[in-house]
C-alpha cells in the first residue's frame, strides 16, 4: 500500500508540475502577443502624422524641402517620422495588422517574426558594412590628416594661394577624419546592442524603433556619405593643385562622376516617397474604418 500511495503522489506532482508549465508558457505566449501588438499599434501611430499631410506632387525631401512654403510642412513631418528608412521601417510592422483590428492572428504573427528577422539581419549587415569602411577610410586619412603637401617646383599659384590650398586640404582631412570616427562609433555602438545586449526579437525590434533618428541619420541617411565624398574630392583636389599645378584639375573628375551617379539614382526618390505616403494612407484609413 504504501508504495502505491507513494507512486499516486509522484503522478499527481507530475501532472501538476505539466499544468504549471503550460499555464506558464501560456502567460509567457500572452505577455509576447501583447508586445507585438504593442509594437504594431506603434508603428501605425507614428506613421499617423505621415499619412494625414498633404504632399506636393513635387516634393522631394532635403533643403529644398524647408525652402520652398508648399513643401516645408511635408519636409518637417518626414524628419520627425525618422525619414524614408523609418517610415519604410514602420510601415512593414504596421501592414501586419491588415484589418485594424488591433489583434493578431497566429499567422500574422509568423509574418510579424518573419518581417521583424529580414529588418534585424538588414539593419546589423548595414552597420557591419558602414564599420568597415569607415575603419578602412579612417585608415587611410590618420596618417596624413595633421601633414601638409609638399609644393612642386616652380608652381603656378602664389604663397597666399598655395596656404590656403594646404589648409583647405587640411580641413576637408579633419572632416574625414572626425565622420570616419562618428560613423565607427555608432555603427560599433548599435552593432553591439543588436546583437549582443538585446536578447529577443521584440526587444531589438523596440530598440530600433525607439532610435530611428539615430539609424536614419547615420545607417540609411545619404548626407553622411555626401560630406565624406564632398571632402574627399577636395582634399584630393586641393592636393592635386599642390603638388601638379593646374594639370591638377583631372582630380575633379571622381567628383564629377559622383554627381551625375548621384542625379540618376535620386531620380526615382521622389517616386518611392510617394508610393510610402499612398500606402501609409491607405494603412491608417483601415483603422478608421
Amino acid at each position: 500500500m504504501p508504495s502505491v500511495v507513494v507512486a499516486s503522489r509522484q503522478r499527481s506532482l507530475q501532472e501538476q508540475f505539466k499544468e504549471a508549465l503550460a499555464l506558464e508558457e501560456e502567460i509567457i505566449d500572452k505577455q509576447r502577443q501583447a508586445e507585438v501588438q504593442q509594437i504594431v499599434s506603434s508603428a501605425r501611430e507614428q506613421l499617423r502624422p505621415f499619412a494625414s499631410t498633404v504632399m506636393h506632387p513635387t516634393f522631394k525631401p532635403g533643403l529644398m524641402g524647408f525652402l520652398r512654403p508648399s513643401w516645408r510642412e511635408m519636409q518637417t513631418v518626414y524628419v520627425n517620422t525618422g525619414g524614408a528608412g523609418h517610415i519604410g521601417f514602420s510601415l512593414s510592422f504596421a501592414l501586419i495588422d491588415r484589418d485594424g483590428s488591433g489583434e493578431l492572428s497566429s499567422s500574422e504573427l509568423q509574418v510579424f517574426e518573419a518581417t521583424a528577422q529580414a529588418h534585424i539581419d538588414s539593419v546589423t549587415n548595414s552597420l557591419m558594412n558602414v564599420g568597415v569602411i569607415s575603419a578602412l577610410l579612417l585608415s587611410m586619412v590618420w596618417e596624413n590628416s595633421v601633414q601638409l603637401d609638399e609644393v612642386m617646383d616652380d608652381s603656378p599659384f602664389d604663397e597666399n594661394t598655395i596656404e590656403i590650398l594646404q589648409y583647405l586640404n587640411l580641413i576637408c582631412k579633419q572632416i574625414l577624419l572626425s565622420s570616419s570616427l562618428a560613423l565607427l562609433f555608432v555603427s560599433a555602438r548599435i552593432y553591439t546592442s543588436m546583437t549582443v545586449l538585446l536578447p529577443t526579437t521584440e526587444t531589438r525590434i523596440k530598440y530600433m524603433n525607439n532610435n530611428k533618428k539615430l539609424f536614419s541619420a547615420f545607417a540609411y541617411s545619404k548626407n553622411m556619405l555626401v560630406v565624406l565624398v564632398v571632402s574627399f574630392a577636395l582634399s584630393t583636389l586641393c592636393s592635386a593643385l599642390i603638388c601638379s599645378g593646374w594639370k591638377g584639375m583631372i582630380a575633379l573628375m571622381p567628383f564629377v562622376t559622383f554627381l551625375a551617379v548621384m542625379a540618376l539614382v535620386n531620380k526615382g526618390d521622389g517616386l518611392i516617397l510617394h508610393d510610402l505616403h499612398a500606402m501609409a494612407k491607405d494603412c491608417c484609413a483601415v483603422q478608421e474604418k
